[in-house]
């Protein structure tokens, strides 16, 4: 999972409307911690739309839902949607730019 992400100055991450991980290493921490957390975190995409904005950039929306399991089962389940900023170096495309957000309740009107 790691080299999907651009290790890149300008790489971040939003979660829910803030900045979560300003950098790849924090990244990987975090990743490395969930590890630790859960025997085992399943992740299921849908819905890929991928629209190319310039030559070796391209934007990727993705659908998801994502559960946690430890020793006694699930723990906990959610689900969202994925927007990344993609962008094609030497080694391929990576990830520059990523976006996560979970549905909310909106009041009527």
């Amino acid at each position: 999972m790691r080299e999907v992400y651009a290790n890149d100055s300008r790489f971040h991450v939003v979660e829910d409307g803030a900045v979560r991980y300003s950098d790849v290493d924090s990244v990987y921490v975090a990743l490395d911690m969930l590890q630790t957390m859960f025997t085992r975190v399943r992740l299921m995409y849908n819905d890929l739309r991928v629209v190319p904005l310039a030559p070796g950039v391209a934007n990727a929306t993705i659908m998801y839902d994502q559960a946690f399991d430890d020793s006694t089962g699930t723990v906990f389940t959610l689900e969202g949607a994925l927007t990344l900023t993609l962008v094609h170096l030497d080694s391929g495309w990576k990830v520059l730019v990523g976006h996560t957000s979970t549905p909310r309740e909106r009041p009527p009107g």
